[in-house]
């Protein structure tokens, strides 16, 4: 049997956090295709991935495919265009990366945040703890 790894200093895991707290703050231009909404399924064991398709404005702002102007933080939302639920973050990226034939991800940017924040979702799923999406 292996014997376990070293863990890193307690200095060096609370710099890395405050690290990506940092980069989590940081502006991002959003895909104008559309959007994943992130989510953990505890019922059903699975990560889940709902896609939003937008469009931008005269003003450059993101909409909604009926023209509504878009804010994070709103729950008044057209329904996705669609939903994935898998088992791991490995499962959901070949689903949308290399199984959807329309796959909208435009932006590389996009597609290794949307990597980044399955990985959580798994992690979160298979530990019991908290999943809030970046």
């Amino acid at each position: 049997s292996k014997s376990p790894m070293a863990v890193p200093p307690r200095k060096k895991v609370e710099e890395a956090a405050m690290l990506d707290k940092r980069l989590s703050s940081r502006g991002l231009a959003l895909d104008p295709k559309g959007y994943f909404l992130v989510g953990v399924n505890r019922e059903n064991s699975t990560i889940t991935a709902k896609f939003f398709s937008t469009i931008l404005n005269a003003d450059g702002k993101l909409c909604d495919l009926d023209g509504n102007v878009l804010s994070c933080d709103s729950d008044n939302r057209a329904p996705p265009a669609k939903e994935f639920a898998c088992r791991t973050a490995k499962e959901m990226t070949v689903e949308i990366f290399e199984l959807w034939p329309k796959c909208p991800v435009a932006s590389l940017v996009h597609a290794a945040y949307l990597g980044r924040e399955f990985q959580k979702a798994e992690a979160a799923l298979y530990s019991g703890t908290y999943y809030e999406q970046d």
